[in-house]
């Protein structure tokens, strides 16, 4: 209807995406997982180990998943000078334990302006500690835009062990379930 023109210009580009050859997950159930996070650049590909059964901090995890959602931070804004472009100061950080100074700085900033992440409590993102089941499950669901497809905090997930998941991260494990994000055996998360 109407006469409105759609022009496609250009074609689109392939990139091959390299297959890390972790030895220490062949043969477990989660070894196509690690390989597709390696290949999406969230963790590296040179090390031949994944380490699959290693804690993963607040950092860690933040930095992965801006690497696999391919975030590139923002370009300090610029200014001109007399006779060049110099770079202004980048923006205050909202938390006591990052400095803006950090090389991490963009990409922990850019989780945080996005809302896929927050901090642990006012003033502290928690960097070094645990990346907890239910934090990780709400990050991929913020990440993926369906934080208010759930149906409420009251929801049981359907799982086990509903009762031990935290009120604020319910609706993204109920969320998470249906769309076949996480499973359980026998219904445990």
């Amino acid at each position: 209807r109407g006469g409105q023109t759609i022009n496609l210009t250009g074609t689109p580009e392939t990139e091959r995406l390299p297959v890390p050859q972790y030895s220490d997950v062949r043969g477990r159930w989660s070894e196509s997982d690690a390989v597709l996070l390696g290949s999406l650049g969230a963790w590296g590909t040179e090390n031949r180990y994944f380490h699959p059964t290693t804690t993963v901090n607040r950092r860690e995890f933040a930095l992965a998943l801006a690497r696999s959602l391919q975030l590139k931070p923002e370009e300090p804004a610029t200014t001109k000078g007399s006779s060049s472009q110099r770079r202004t100061a980048p923006s205050d950080s909202p938390y006591r334990d990052i400095v803006t100074e950090d090389a991490d700085w963009p990409y922990l900033n850019i989780i945080t302006e996005r809302g896929i992440m927050q901090g642990i409590s006012p003033g502290y993102f928690g960097s070094q500690g645990k990346m907890t089941r239910a934090q990780a499950v709400t990050a991929f669901i913020r990440a993926l835009g369906f934080e208010n497809s759930g149906p409420g905090s009251v929801y049981h997930t359907g799982f086990a062990d509903d009762g031990d998941i935290p009120l604020w991260a319910r609706n993204s494990f109920a969320v998470a379930r249906q769309i076949g994000l996480i499973s359980g055996p026998q219904g445990n998360v």
